[in-house]
This record gives structure tokens, C-alpha cells and sequence, in this order.
């Protein structure tokens, strides 16, 4: 039983855990179906560990010898990771094993087939694993977490039967009916047991987290069903030497224990976490290097009419409309990246340069658990490695939240000046002023000279290349700031006057957090949104979009036709290929719904265009800024809030590109079209637009063969799976074709319409 347990040195980070009983319950879904690729592992040049996608890297504990399945869906090891037990070796005897300084002790388990790979199986309460960590290390740090999959033997009953614990610090049991107790150990105990019940006989994920330092609350999930607690004990203290499992019967597989606390919305992934339709990349780290093998996931029906039947595919910059795959100009993209920060919103997210998209501050939150805190964190998103990275600094501004800031590629700086502090140790507003130094990586408080800037929060910060300042217009009477960082001096300016774009004077107010960017090409601020108070002190929020010119000092408001609806905090950002600016959600007060919507604003004609996009991620808001890299012609949203007690650690991406090719990839299956006597292709192509196919085939949905532009070519070579690439390329006008029908048909039951043009390639004889 050789390279059965992983352990790492605990760093330290954050954590978080499950949902409250009185509070927001998700509803239960199926988990996913298993998706794997079958390697040789073994041979002179042995994997030692294989990850999905960039994922974290499972350590190789499976047989070298002979093909193996690898699932997709294994936890893997984060830098946070403080013990491993992947459980997939699945051959020969349990014994005890000593490895790199941990010690395995099994006794009285049994192989069996498991959620990934191999699992232990436990016949009785007396079969025990105890995993030991390496001398001085610890398993517990005051966040951390706890995942694995479970499944309880059918027909018996296991009220209080232990399934794992760190002696002395916590215990996960069963309760009642095959519900979950977690139990906490600290200066008082503190359990909490799961709404939902484990289903014998089959497997079951559960995750527990406990966050006593920042969010101060325990979770516990049982199938994406959460439950959880206020955590008011003491601080814990670091601790646990070992981690015990059995005392119940039935199996366990993937656990994983880990120095920070997950969220609640990672808890719930963990469930419903599956491989989607197209390429997933197997990297595989053997002795002599690196090795990465790509694999397909997905067989469509033998002919494709519905957006159902589309849906099984690979799809970029394309939507289902009518039954038909139709292209979009936006289309998202979700990174699955580890060791995230803390969910927070009402942040500024910035682009500096050298693929880091920065982001600072916010407030933060776990569903309805305990009150808000304010983070006083830096962190970048690396667009290159599209991971997380967490910036040491030794000075920074206060916790703060509901404030912008802006970048000055000329001074090679962000600021950030004012803020909130919006939490449970008190509101406070801040007027300090302070700098990142984008090349050195480090905060600098400043303390200018000229006018004095008052403490304030909302803003919106723009910089403003030709004038070489930055330009603050804070919430309430339509206050304006300008800074000047070479001479490090506020000036405020007089308030603004305000016209229509007919000339007429208006009373034009931005208000608080709008949404604002500089125009290259007109040297003036585009803002859009903001709130403002009535008379009677109610929040009114806006649609208003307006420019203001640096040089008069004034703002022009305008009166587009069609515009997004009133809001603040959306994602928001100027792409200076394209000339226009892209506005994506937004929110107006924290218990209202947050928006989806996708614009662009072209400040020439003065014009809102809303668009569909494809992959859009769910409603969110809590923005000041998108950040937009002109390297990779992308949009970064980062965190942000979907629901009033639902804060996100997330970053997404959005390309835009109202000239996109819309691609989508399909792959049949040979077995089941035989007999189908055409490969039938329909589309509508309006004007210029056109629709292209190509094919290639595989054998076993790893390796595959040339591309070809004849499907005959790629029927008569030896394959059981045919893949059919579709490009959906619009006109030089924009117009765009939609695809109606593809795949194996036998013809009959076919009949274009009007307007409808077809690929009819016959392959029966092909075969």
C-alpha cells in the first residue's frame, strides 16, 4: 500500500463552511456523472501526479502497472493543504506504511471501487485508519476545512457511529437517520447536525469548515446542503497530530483537510462540481517531465434539432435562440482557480500591467451568518497563470469598502483615497490618501498639500491621461476633487455646471458610486448611474448618462433612445480597440436583484446597444470598475455579490467582439448513428455571413486525427468517434447565420425551409 497519504506544511489563509437551518438552503441536485481518461500510468517513466485543467495535483497512488481510469473531480493538493488521502491505490493488503515522515496506520479495511479511483471500505466499527502528521506539524489551524466522500452501508443503523476525527479538537459523526454532527472542540463545544440525510448506498459528499478568526462561523454541508453557525468561542489554537477514521461501516474516498475555510458557495460546488462538455486538458507529471494529454467529454445524439440537443457540446461566443445555435459578440469565461480570497464586494478591481488584475479591500460576508467585516487585503489576479495571488505588504490603508480607485500608467500608481468602514465594529469614514506603487508592489500613505479632502466614500475615481490628475466626483451636491500625484496635492473644484446636450441648463448630480471612465477620443469622463436623496431623504437611483469636460469644468447630460436601467456598482470599463465602453450587471440597494445585462456605450454616437452573450455568469453586482487587458482583448470581474448573503470569490472574464466567430464542437459516436444513411448540416446565412464545418475522428476520445474538410475522409479511416467543428462567421455588416439541424440522419424526416441552406453529404457507403 505505497504512497497511500500526502501531508504539506499548513500555511496560513482563510476559511469558511456551510448553511444555517433558518437560513437560505440550496436545493438538492444529482451529483455529476463521472468523466475520466483511461492512461498507462506506469511503464519506465511512472506518473507521479496527474491534475484536470490546472487544477491542484493529485499525488499518483495508483498502480503502475496496466491502463488506468482517471475521474475527473479529485480535491488535490493547494499549498494550504495539511493532509491528502487520494485512496487509489485499490490493490493488495492494508498495512501499516511509513512515507515521508507520516505515518499510515490501517487496520481491518478492504479495496473497493470508489468515487475516484479506489476507496477504502471499512466491513465494521473496528476497521480504523489513523494518518499521523509529520513531528512538529499541525492538522488544524484556526480556519480550516474538511471534505470527503462517504458511502454508508445500506440497512443498518449508525446513530453516533464515529466517521473521522483530530482527537481533542473536532469529530464528524452520525446523527439521527443518517443525518451529519459536526463537533468542535475548543473552550466550548460547538456542533451543528445537517438538514439533509446521507442516502445509503451511494456516495455522499460532506464538507465542514470552521472560520474562528474573520467570519467567525462553522459550516457543515451534506450534498451542497448547508447548515451553519455563528462561531463564538475564543480564537482556537493551532493543534491536532493525527486524524482517526472508522467507528461506522460503509466506504470513504478524497479526503482532504486544509488550512483555510472554504465558502459557501465553494462547499455547494463541491457537489456539483463536474467535467463540462469539451476539452479538458490531463496534465501528467512523470520522472522525466511533463506530459499533457487532451480529452474529450460529451457525446451528442446522433442529429441535433434543439437547443437540448445543441447544448451538448463546446461553445464560444454562441447561445441557443428558437432552437437554433446562434452567434453573440460576448462571451464569458469562469476560472476555476484555488486558494481564493475572501467573498467580498463594493471593491475597486484595476488593471496595472504585467497580467495583474488588482483588486483591494471590500466588505465581506458568508451568507447570513454573523455581521460583515471590512478586509484591508491586496490582491492581484494573474492573467497569465490565472490563479490568485496574495500581495505581502507591510503598510496599508484601513479596512475599508464602498470606494474606487484608478491606475496612472504615467506614475505607475493606483490611488486610493477615503472609504468606509462598513462592518460590525462601527461605520467610519476615512481621508486619507494613499498610493500603490504598482512596480515595487507596496503601499505608500500620503499626505498632500492644497485643499483639504474630506472624508468620503461612493466615488468615482477616473484618471485623466492629458491632464495627468485624477479626478474624484464624490457622492452628495456634486462635489469634485482633482489629484495631482507628481506635486501631491488636492484641488477642489467648483461645482460643476450641468446642460443638456441641447445646451440648456439642467441640474445634473452624479451621486453616489456611478459608474465612470475617460473617453480617449473625446478627452472627456463618461458616467453613467449613480444615487442621489430626495428631499425626504429616500435613495433614488439612476440611468442618467453624462460627459464631463476637464477643461470647462462641466458636465452634459444626454438622453439616449435605449440605455441600461437605473443602478450603481456595475462592471464597467472602457475598451479602447473598439471605442466604447462595456457595462455588465449592477444592483441598486443591497436587498434588491442584482442585474445580467450586457451593454456597450459608444461615446461617438452617443448610443446604448444591449447584446446576449454566451456562458453569462449568474446576477452580480458590487462593482467600482471592470478591469480590461488590452493584451489579451479581455474583461476581468472579480468577487462581487449575486444576492443579499451571497458574497463571491470568483473571477470571470468577458470577450467581446461584435465580429467574433461563433465555434461550436460536437462529437458523435459511431455506435449510434449506423444506419443513418447522410451527415446532414442546415443553416440560415442572411447577407455575407457563412457557416463552416470541418471534422476529425479518434478512437478513444484522446487522440485524434488531422482536421479534414470532408467528412468522408474522416468516415472511411478507422474511428469510432467523429468530432464536427462549426464556425458561425457573420458579415462584414454583422449579420450572422444560425445553424437549424447537424448531425447523422437518414434523411427522411428532414425538409428545409425557406431560406434554409444544407450540407447533404451521403455515408453510407462510407463505412
Amino acid at each position: 500500500m505505497q504512497r497511500y497519504a500526502r501531508f504539506l506544511m499548513p500555511c496560513l489563509l482563510l476559511l469558511t463552511a456551510c448553511q444555517e437551518g433558518d437560513g437560505e438552503v440550496q436545493a438538492m441536485v444529482p451529483a455529476p456523472s463521472k468523466f475520466s481518461a483511461e492512461l498507462d500510468l506506469g511503464g519506465s517513466d511512472p506518473v507521479l501526479t496527474y491534475s484536470w485543467d490546472g487544477q491542484p495535483p493529485v499525488p499518483n497512488t495508483r498502480p503502475t502497472v496496466g491502463i488506468q481510469a482517471i475521474e475527473f473531480g479529485e480535491l488535490g493538493l493547494i499549498p494550504e493543504t495539511t493532509l491528502y488521502l487520494p485512496f487509489n491505490e485499490g490493490e493488495g493488503d492494508s498495512q501499516d506504511v511509513s512515507r515521508d515522515n507520516c505515518a499510515l496506520e490501517v487496520r481491518g479495511t478492504e479495496w473497493v471501487e470508489g468515487r475516484f479511483g479506489s476507496a477504502l471500505r471499512f466491513p465494521s466499527k473496528q476497521a480504523r485508519v489513523v494518518a499521523c502528521a509529520p513531528q512538529g506539524a499541525t492538522l488544524l489551524p484556526a480556519a480550516w476545512t474538511i471534505e470527503f466522500w462517504i458511502k454508508p452501508e445500506e440497512g443498518l443503523d449508525q446513530t453516533n457511529a464515529l466517521i473521522l476525527s483530530v482527537p481533542k479538537r473536532m469529530s464528524v459523526r452520525f446523527g439521527e437517520d443518517l443525518r451529519c454532527k459536526v463537533i468542535v472542540l475548543q473552550d466550548q463545544p460547538v456542533f451543528s447536525v445537517s438538514t439533509e440525510r446521507l442516502v445509503a448506498g451511494q456516495w455522499n459528499h460532506v464538507g465542514v469548515s470552521l472560520d474562528a478568526t474573520d467570519l467567525r462561523h462553522i459550516r457543515l454541508a451534506v450534498n451542497g446542503v448547508q447548515r451553519g453557525k455563528r462561531y463564538t468561542g475564543a480564537a482556537p489554537t493551532q493543534g491536532g497530530d493525527r486524524l482517526e477514521l472508522g467507528g461506522f461501516v460503509g466506504e470513504l474516498d478524497d479526503i482532504s483537510l486544509t488550512g483555510r475555510a472554504s465558502t459557501s458557495s465553494e462547499l455547494m460546488e463541491r457537489w456539483t462540481f463536474g467535467a463540462e462538455y469539451g476539452d479538458h486538458e490531463l496534465t501528467l507529471e512523470r520522472a522525466s517531465g511533463s506530459e499533457t494529454v487532451t480529452v474529450w467529454n460529451g457525446i451528442a445524439e446522433p442529429f441535433l434539432q434543439t437547443a437540448a440537443d445543441f447544448a451538448v457540446g463546446d461553445h464560444e461566443h454562441v447561445v441557443f435562440d428558437a432552437d437554433e445555435l446562434t452567434r453573440v459578440p460576448g462571451d464569458w469565461r469562469r476560472y476555476r482557480a484555488f486558494s481564493p480570497p475572501l467573498a467580498r464586494t463594493t471593491h475597486p478591481t484595476i488593471y496595472i500591467g504585467d497580467h495583474r488584475i488588482w483588486m483591494f479591500g471590500g466588505e465581506t460576508k458568508d451568507s447570513h451568518l454573523g455581521g460583515m467585516i471590512n478586509t484591508d487585503d491586496t490582491w492581484y489576479f494573474r492573467t497569465d497563470t490565472e490563479q490568485w495571488e496574495l500581495v505581502e505588504t507591510d503598510d496599508e490603508p484601513s479596512p475599508s469598502c464602498h470606494q474606487s480607485a484608478a491606475y496612472s500608467p504615467d506614475h505607475k500608481l493606483v490611488l486610493y483615497a477615503g472609504g468606509w468602514r462598513n462592518d460590525r465594529q462601527g461605520p467610519t469614514q476615512y481621508d486619507e490618501t494613499w498610493v500603490f506603487h504598482t512596480e515595487e508592489g507596496r503601499w505608500e500613505q500620503r499626505f498632500p498639500g492644497g485643499d483639504t479632502f474630506p472624508a468620503s466614500s461612493d466615488s468615482a475615481v477616473v484618471y485623466h491621461p492629458k491632464a495627468k490628475k485624477f479626478v474624484m466626483f464624490m457622492a452628495g451636491a456634486g462635489r469634485l476633487f482633482v489629484y495631482d500625484p507628481a506635486e501631491n496635492t488636492w484641488t477642489q473644484r467648483k461645482r460643476p455646471k450641468s446642460f443638456t446636450a441641447e445646451g440648456k441648463r439642467c441640474n445634473y448630480d452624479p451621486g453616489g458610486s456611478p459608474m465612470a471612465g475617460y473617453d480617449p477620443v473625446s478627452d472627456k469622463i463618461f458616467l453613467f448611474g449613480g444615487v442621489t436623496e430626495n428631499d425626504e431623504r429616500q435613495k433614488v437611483y439612476h440611468g442618467r448618462s453624462a460627459f464631463y469636460d476637464y477643461d470647462k469644468n462641466q458636465f452634459t447630460e444626454i438622453t439616449p433612445p435605449v440605455s441600461p436601467g437605473a443602478r450603481v456598482r456595475s462592471g464597467f470599463a472602457y475598451d479602447p480597440t473598439r471605442q466604447h465602453f462595456v457595462l455588465f450587471g449592477g444592483v441598486q440597494d443591497q436587498f434588491s436583484t442584482r442585474m445580467r445585462d450586457l451593454w456597450t456605450f459608444d461615446p461617438a454616437k452617443q448610443t446604448w446597444t444591449e447584446h446576449a452573450s454566451s456562458n453569462t455568469p449568474s446576477r452580480r453586482g458590487g462593482y467600482y470598475h471592470m478591469a480590461y487587458e488590452p493584451e489579451l482583448d479581455r474583461f476581468y470581474l472579480l468577487c462581487g455579490r449575486n444576492a443579499p448573503h451571497r458574497f463571491l470569490n470568483e473571477a470571470v472574464s468577458l470577450h467581446f467582439d461584435e465580429q467574433a466567430v461563433g465555434r461550436s464542437r460536437f462529437v458523435f459516436d459511431r455506435t449510434t448513428f449506423d444506419g443513418r444513411a447522410y451527415f446532414l448540416a442546415e443553416w440560415k446565412a442572411p447577407e455575407d455571413s457563412n457557416v463552416s464545418l470541418s471534422y476529425r475522428g479518434s478512437a478513444d476520445l484522446v487522440h485524434w486525427g488531422p482536421k479534414s474538410a470532408s467528412i468522408i475522409e474522416v468516415l472511411t479511416s478507422d474511428v469510432r468517434y467523429v468530432q464536427v467543428d462549426v464556425a458561425l462567421v457573420p458579415g462584414a455588416s454583422g449579420a450572422s447565420p444560425a445553424v437549424l439541424a447537424l448531425g447523422f440522419t437518414d434523411l427522411a424526416e428532414v425538409n428545409a425551409g425557406a431560406g434554409v441552406q444544407r450540407t447533404v453529404v451521403p455515408v453510407d457507403g462510407a463505412r
